[in-house]
């Protein structure tokens, strides 16, 4: 028999081998998620034999891993803003970098009396309109997105949260389902990778994420131009529009904004020191 702690290292070594960036903790997270645990019971339980099923299974999942396969789609959930969702083939993946984005758009509800109307475009998952939505009791949130896995995702992930009777889901093209409606905060993480540059992703990006969720276009901006060009139609006055943008993006993002007609822009970094967030008015 085989112990958690020998298991462990065992698939640490292996994943390390296969030069995974974190071995360790992504041996961890497949190991608390075959149990059915905390990381810190692994620690306290370590000594704990594993069955012949949960042992075999550790090792199926280290191998797709090493393969290449994002532990999110292993475990088939992932946490951000210490929510948990679901995550599964042909939805993006929640990044904790894209956590600033959702504490933006909350900052900004902090400031705002009364009901508060949230259009989260490009969706994903759902996870920064289902933070909004968990965390700011008077908001209610509107989560589009094109695909179909997605608008599927965050319905089900909305749900998983509490929240499905204030955040809600339509599949559609950016604004199009919205036409007249007006918010208070337009928030997106849009796909803004350049297409020449999707092929220099790691493996289990470009592998393994859906490219409808990565493809910025030419330049990784093409998204930027379109939501720009119809967003102040469905803002409120002095209505903020909020992205996630790449880490070298933050000048030609806001020269769009500011010939799409916003002021007051502003631009925040990740927890890396990158630019990944940008605000700016009605």
């Amino acid at each position: 028999m085989v112990s958690i702690f020998t298991a462990l290292k065992e698939g640490t070594s292996f994943l390390r081998n296969r030069n995974i960036d974190t071995p360790r903790l992504d041996a961890e997270v497949i190991m608390a998620h075959i149990l059915n645990c905390s990381r810190l019971h692994l620690i306290t339980d370590g000594e704990r034999a594993l069955s012949d099923d949960e042992y075999a299974k550790f090792l199926d999942h280290i191998g797709k891993r090493a393969h290449g396969m994002p532990v999110a789609y292993i475990t088939g959930y992932k946490e951000f803003m210490g929510l948990k969702f679901s995550t599964g083939k042909g939805v993006l993946i929640p990044r904790c970098d894209t956590e600033i984005v959702a504490e933006c758009a909350i900052d900004i509800c902090k400031r705002i009396e009364g009901p508060i109307y949230v259009c989260d475009v490009c969706c994903g998952s759902g996870a920064i309109g289902i933070s909004i939505a968990k965390y700011v009791e008077r908001a209610f949130v509107t989560m589009i997105d094109v695909s179909k896995a997605a608008a599927d995702a965050a319905r089900e992930n909305a749900a998983l949260n509490g929240v499905g009777d204030r955040a809600y889901v339509i599949q559609g093209d950016l604004l199009s389902p919205v036409a007249g409606r007006k918010f208070d905060i337009i928030v997106s993480n849009p796909p803004y990778i350049k297409l020449a540059d999707i092929k220099f992703l790691p493996v289990d990006v470009k592998d393994y994420e859906p490219l409808l969720a990565l493809n910025g276009g030419a330049d990784g901006l093409e998204f930027y131009r379109r939501l720009c060009s119809v967003s102040l139609e469905c803002l409120k006055a002095d209505g903020n529009i909020i992205f996630e943008i790449g880490y070298n993006q933050n000048k030609d993002v806001k020269d769009i904004m500011e010939k799409n007609g916003f002021s007051d822009i502003e631009i925040y970094r990740d927890l890396a020191g990158r630019y990944r967030c940008i605000k700016g008015v009605k």
